[in-house]
């Protein structure tokens, strides 16, 4: 039988690069969000809220304000919680795959 040789990988060293901007990517996912509302319309922006305050109380455990009603307040509150969760761009690509994946599902239906 031959012997196996184990590398020099370690599994759990530190990444050889940054994190990435959490702003940055936030405002960029929410961007997309903006263009494919034109798309759909406001039912979109009021899901994609509900969908990305949902994501980030199951990460933080806080119950989000009732006032978010634009993407741009969205992003402030995401952005207001990245001590708390340091990737809040999570919660837009979220709140994008839901959302359009919903809307698959309602289209669908209608077809058949």
């Amino acid at each position: 039988m031959t012997e196996i040789e184990l590398s020099e990988f370690k599994m759990f060293e530190k990444a050889p690069y940054e994190e990435p901007d959490p702003r940055a990517l936030t405002e960029f996912h929410i961007s997309i969000a903006k263009e494919v509302e034109k798309e759909y319309g406001a039912i979109f922006t009021t899901r994609f809220i509900e969908f990305a305050l949902q994501f980030l109380t199951q990460k933080t455990g806080e119950e989000p304000p009732q006032n978010i009603e634009t993407l741009d307040q969205l992003t402030e509150y995401l952005m207001s919680k990245v001590d708390l969760y340091p990737r809040p761009y999570c919660a837009a690509v979220y709140a994008q795959i839901r959302v359009e994946h919903e809307a698959q599902q309602i289209l669908q239906k209608s077809i058949f």
